[in-house]
C-alpha cells in the first residue's frame, strides 16, 4: 500500500480534528495521529468544581511543557480552592483567554500570588469579579491600571455588581481595551460613569450585562440620553453564550454590533 507524504498525512488528520468531539476516533489510528491531535483536545479547558481541577492538576503536574504549551483557553468556574487556581495558572503558562468564576475570595498573601501569576500570562482575554483581588467589596476604590494584567488584556470581563457604582476605577485608562463586559443596573449604576467609558474610542464593542428585562434597561439608557451603537445587552448570566471554554459572548456581540 502506498503511504502518503508525512506532512501531508498530518495536515488531513488535523484539518480532520476541527473540534475536541471531532478527535477521538483519530486518538487511536496510530501513535503519531495521537501525537499531533492531542493538543486540541486541550485547547480549550472547563474545570466545572473542585474535584475535576485537582484531578486534571494530577494529570500536568506530571507534564509540566505539555500543560504550558497545549492549553491556550481556561474556564475555572464555582468550587475551586485559590491554591489549586494558583497551580493551576503557573503550569498552563501559554493561557491566553482566562475565565475566573471561583467563588472563594483571595486575601493576603493569596491575593498577592494570584496577581503575580496572572502578570506572568500572555493574556488577552480575562473574565473575573475583582473580589478576587481586591477583596469583596468596592471599599478599596480599585485602579486597575495599577496591576499589570489588565493593562494588556484586549477583552475585559468585569462580573462584580457593584463596578461603576462610585468611580471608573481606571477603566478608560486602559487605552489597549477593545471588548468590555460589565454588569450594570438601573438602581445602581451611576450613568455618568457609564458614558465616560462610553467616550473611549479604542472600545468596539461594550456588553452590559442586565438583571433587569431589556426594554426595561432600554427605557432606561433613553432617559439617561445613552445612546451607542456599541451597547451590546445580554442577560446578567452568560453562561449559555460559552462554548467548549471559548468566551463566545464576544463573538456574538461583535456579530451584533457589525
Amino acid at each position: 500500500m502506498q503511504k502518503l507524504p508525512y506532512e501531508l498525512e498530518r495536515f488531513i488528520f488535523l484539518l480532520a480534528s476541527d473540534s475536541p468531539r471531532a478527535i477521538y476516533p483519530y486518538l487511536s489510528v496510530a501513535r503519531r495521529v495521537y501525537y499531533w491531535t492531542e493538543k486540541i483536545l486541550y485547547d480549550a479547558v472547563i474545570l466545572s468544581d473542585g474535584e475535576i481541577a485537582r484531578r486534571f492538576l494530577s494529570c500536568i503536574l506530571i507534564r509540566p511543557d505539555f500543560a504550558g504549551s497545549a492549553v491556550k483557553s481556561l474556564w475555572i468556574k464555582h468550587g475551586v480552592g485559590s491554591n489549586t487556581v494558583t497551580e493551576l495558572l503557573q503550569l498552563c503558562k501559554g493561557v491566553t483567554s482566562l475565565a475566573l468564576w471561583n467563588t472563594p475570595s483571595y486575601k493576603g498573601s493569596a491575593s498577592r500570588k494570584l496577581v503575580e501569576v496572572l502578570n506572568t500570562l500572555p493574556l488577552t482575554q480575562i473574565s473575573l469579579s475583582l473580589s478576587l483581588i481586591y477583596g469583596g467589596t468596592s471599599s478599596e476604590s480599585p485602579y486597575l491600571p495599577s496591576i499589570n494584567i489588565f493593562t494588556k488584556v484586549t477583552h475585559l470581563e468585569l462580573l462584580d455588581g457593584w463596578v461603576l457604582w462610585s468611580s471608573s476605577m481606571g477603566i478608560d485608562s486602559l487605552h489597549q481595551l477593545t471588548h468590555i463586559s460589565l454588569r450594570v443596573s438601573i438602581k445602581r449604576t451611576v450613568a455618568p460613569l457609564l458614558q465616560a467609558l462610553l467616550n473611549c474610542r479604542n472600545i468596539k464593542v461594550f456588553v452590559l450585562r442586565i438583571t433587569e428585562d431589556h426594554h426595561t434597561m432600554q427605557e432606561w439608557l433613553e432617559a439617561k440620553d445613552i445612546k451607542d451603537p456599541r451597547i451590546v445587552l445580554v442577560d446578567e448570566t452568560s453562561s449559555e453564550l460559552w462554548e467548549g471554554g471559548q468566551h463566545t459572548v464576544w463573538m456574538y456581540a461583535d456579530h451584533v454590533v457589525r
